[in-house]
């Protein structure tokens, strides 16, 4: 990015934090966090486990500490559960050890910090109809990729507007373009929750 910079090219972000080189969009993961882990006690869940791997990546650290915080302001337990990666596989072996666990000792709804893992997690939870969606456990990803309405049990998932999102970069790079003096601009969104059985039931 530096080396495009320095030829003098505009450079817009997506999925950045604020650059004072230049401009950016993102989301608030920290909010996406809070407004999963919000709609699992509003359902009235006390126990969540939060399926993450990668903490090193901002996206991921972000997602933890909006669900870390909402687990703080209404007052529940909330377990990490780590997996190898972010990837299907990853959680569903996250999943089977979670199934391994007595029903007293498993969380009571799962928050997975993206779609992915959330698809591995109920992979393992529906095997031989080990555990019920949403009965016993309530199940939340992160990202809404197309598949998460088409899932054995369609998934409940935190939502970014990808569509706005590359608008709105296009948009500032065409101001850049237009006048290469302006100011660098940062823009956020706040994601929204797509509400699916794997919660509602």
């Amino acid at each position: 990015v530096e080396a495009i910079r320095a030829r003098g090219t505009p450079v817009v972000l997506v999925e950045s934090e604020p650059d004072a080189r230049g401009s950016s969009v993102s989301v608030d993961d920290i909010a996406g966090g809070e407004i999963a882990v919000q709609h699992l006690a509003a359902l009235g869940r006390r126990r969540i486990g939060v399926v993450a791997a990668r903490q090193d990546l901002r996206q991921v650290a972000d997602r933890l500490s909006g669900a870390r915080r909402a687990a703080e302001a209404a007052g529940i337990e909330l377990e990490v559960l780590e997996a190898a990666d972010l990837t299907v596989l990853a959680g569903r072996t996250v999943g089977e050890a979670v199934v391994a666990r007595s029903a007293a000792e498993r969380p009571d709804a799962v928050f997975c910090v993206n779609d992915l893992l959330a698809v591995g997690v109920l992979q393992a939870f529906a095997f031989r109809h080990q555990v019920a969606v949403p009965e016993e456990i309530a199940l939340v990803g992160y990202d809404d990729i197309a598949f998460a309405r088409s899932t054995v049990v369609p998934l409940t998932s935190v939502s970014q507007p990808a569509d706005l999102m590359g608008r709105t970069g296009l948009a500032l790079l065409e101001e850049q373009i237009a006048d290469a003096s302006a100011p660098p601009r940062h823009v956020s969104f706040t994601p929204t929750l797509v509400e699916r059985e794997s919660t509602t039931g």
